[in-house]
């Protein structure tokens, strides 16, 4: 079974009810789970230090964050906050590689036909390119 969940944290393509799904999950095969939030590149170098650009992230996501780790707490699942920077796929198959995480969630993006033709679509490459199982939610 699972122990260690990686889950691309964007509400733009995680619904709150996936990420309750996920946290279920995590329960049932006494998992933890991580939230990895993945920003553009370029985001970071507006920061006076990485330390900065983190701390800013987190903040930024601080209030949703916040519900699950309630949620987490209330079902006794471990969960912890990351972020990171680049491209969305190499981001999350590098922390897949350090981390050795045993599954990965990802949500479809919801978003239309010019934004996927501008940012591309992850969550095809990541599942394809994973070397663990991925969980795909809609």
């Amino acid at each position: 079974m699972f122990t260690r969940i990686l889950v691309d944290f964007d509400s733009r393509h995680l619904s709150d009810a996936a990420t309750a799904q996920v946290l279920q999950i995590a329960k049932a095969a006494g998992a933890s789970v991580t939230l990895l939030v993945i920003r553009a590149q370029l985001d970071n170098v507006m920061s006076k230090s990485e330390e900065d650009f983190i701390a800013s992230v987190k903040a930024s996501v601080a209030p949703q964050f916040g519900v699950i780790q309630r949620q987490a707490d209330a079902l006794g699942v471990p969960l912890a906050l990351d972020v990171s920077w680049g491209d969305e796929v190499e981001q999350l198959l590098a922390v897949i590689a350090r981390g050795g995480f045993d599954l990965l969630v990802i949500g479809k993006q919801h978003t239309g036909g010019l934004i996927h033709a501008i940012e591309g679509v992850a969550w095809k490459p990541a599942a394809v390119r994973a070397p663990i199982p991925v969980l795909i939610f809609p």
